[in-house]
Parts: structure tokens; sequence; C-alpha cells
């Protein structure tokens, strides 16, 4: 027991003649990853670890580490300073202060050092001594993710049973890599071919999306042209772009061996005057029309992609 009580003393004693320590033993943020360029609550818990001592005019300065960002602070308070006051605190006791901070638009994407640095007072044998120390903790930053897309294109005319393209183009507006980055199709289509994988999308890029669906049935069939994407915090994000596809019924093929009706309607300028008396079917004059205009629009088609796919050649050779 005298053992005992001797131990407890030095243990007393060395308390006494021990400078106090304070430390964070909490701290959170709301949001808990920060975006840059937006406003965040900061929390913070600090506790006097001594058994005996209170320390008193504590001052407490939050300050980046120089070493993780060189432009300047990436964190500043909203409405207060980046100093605070704590008049006391006594053996063993906790204080709590938040505050609001803001975080710069350009801060990069990773997790910033901030320095605690602490300035108080305390006694020790009827003296009162002054002592600083720092703490350390860590605040995360994401930068947020920015896909730009252009409308959905969409080939024209469509046949039940035939392909239609879709194309789109897309850019990186934002300062972060887009990690996985799909675009896909959904709605009722047949859409084997119109899956296009892009991976990492780094930021200032650009790309184009042209796939082939085929509509499964006629009259107006809306769909989405959907990107889906992770940003630099792992979080998934979906952009959906809606088209429609109007289609019709394909044209009806004439059959050279089908009987012709001596009762079908003759047009008289179709008549050979050198043979009187025979008379010949009318040409399908509706069909051909249709299939004059896929023509043509296929033709339109092919010399846009080209001018797109030619457009893409000279950004690219520009960029490198």
């Amino acid at each position: 027991k005298d053992k005992e009580k001797e131990k407890e003393k030095e243990e007393e004693d060395t308390s006494r003649n021990t400078v106090p320590k304070i430390i964070i033993s909490e701290y959170s943020t709301d949001p808990v990853m920060v975006s840059a360029g937006e406003n965040f609550t900061l929390r913070m818990k600090f506790l006097n670890t001594n058994k005996e001592k209170a320390v008193e005019n504590m001052k407490i300065t939050l300050v980046v580490n120089e070493g993780s960002e060189k432009t300047g602070s990436v964190f500043s308070p909203v409405q207060s300073s980046n100093t605070f006051y704590i008049a006391r605190m006594d053996p063993g006791e906790t204080a709590v202060k938040e505050m609001m901070m803001y975080t710069i638009p350009d801060a990069q994407a990773k997790t910033y050092v901030v320095k605690a640095s602490f300035e108080y007072e305390y006694e020790e044998k009827d003296q009162l001594k002054t002592n600083t120390m720092d703490d350390l903790f860590g605040i995360p930053v994401v930068q947020p993710a920015k896909l730009e897309t252009s409308d959905v294109f969409v080939s024209e005319p469509a046949i039940i049973g035939e392909p239609v393209y879709l194309s789109s183009e897309f850019y990186n507006m934002g300062k972060v890599t887009l990690s996985n980055l799909m675009v896909k199709v959904e709605g009722d289509f047949d859409t084997k071919e119109s899956n296009y994988f892009v991976g990492n999308f780094e930021m200032g890029m650009s790309d184009y999306y042209e796939a082939p669906i085929t509509p499964m049935m006629p009259g107006e069939t809306k769909g989405l042209l959907v990107f889906t994407f992770e940003d630099s915090a792992g979080k998934e994000h979906r952009i959906e772009k809606e088209f429609t596809v109007n289609a019709m019924e394909s044209a009806p093929v004439m059959n050279p061996d089908f009987p012709m009706d001596p009762n079908f309607p003759m047009d008289p300028g179709m008549m050979d005057p050198g043979m009187e008396g025979m008379k010949g079917p009318r040409l399908p004059i509706i069909p051909i029309a249709i299939g004059a205009g896929v023509v043509i629009l296929f033709i339109v088609f092919m010399i846009i992609r080209k001018r797109r796919k030619k457009r893409k050649e000279m950004m690219l050779d520009e960029d490198i």
C-alpha cells in the first residue's frame, strides 16, 4: 500500500510539473466531402489532456500546411477570422468550436493538411507561463464533375427493322478526370451495337458518339442516351438526353409475278400509242418517292458525318 501511495504521489508531482497539452480529440466537416467553390462547416473538439492543470487565454489559429498548397490559402473563414479564443479549459475538459469555411474554386482534388496552432497560459509554481504547440488534421476536397453534352441527332427517316443512327458530342468541362465513362441507349429499340465505353475522360477533352439502333414498332418512340461515370471521389453520376424516333412501316415491294387485274385503273399517259388496246398498271409513285427520300437523306447524313469527323481530326491536330 505504501508503494502504491508513493507511486500515485510521484505521478501527481509529475503531472503538476508537466506542461499541459491540448489536442484536437475530434473533428468533422459538413458535408463530409468538401466541394471546391462551396462553403462547408468545420467542427472541432479540443481536449486538455492534463489531469491537474488548467489552461487559460487560449488562442487557436488554423492554417493550411505550407507543403500541401503553394498558391495560397485553400480555405478561408466566412464572416469570421481563422483565429478564435477560449478563455479557460479545466483539467480533462473539452471545448467545441464551429466555423463556416469557404473552399477556393481552383483547389485541386485531394486531402489538405490543416495545422491548428495553440498558444495558451498555465500556472506552474505560482507563476504564469506560456506554451505553444501544433496539431494537424486533414480535409478532403473534391472538384465537381462537369460533363456537357449536345442534343441527340437522329438520322431519318426511320423504318421498322432497319438501323437508324444516333449521334452526340460530349465534353469534360470540369477540372478532374472522369472515370469509367460509358455511353449507352435505353428504350424500346434493338440496342445491341449502341454501347460506347470511353474509360478515363480527362479534363478539357471532347469526344463524339455515333451508333445504330433499330426501331421495333411504328410511330413515335422515346429513348434516352445515357452517360454514366465516376468523379474524383468515386461518386457515380448519370446524365440523360432524351430523343424521339418516328418509325414507319417498310415500303411494299412490287412482285413482277403478281397477276394484273384487268379492272386496275390505268393512266392513259402510260399507254403505248403503237399498241392500241394494250394497257399496263400505273407505276407505284408513293413507294418510289419514299425510296428516293431515303437515298437523299442517307447521302446528306454521310456528308454531315464526314464533315464532323474531319472537324474532330482538326481539333485533335490542334491539341497535338
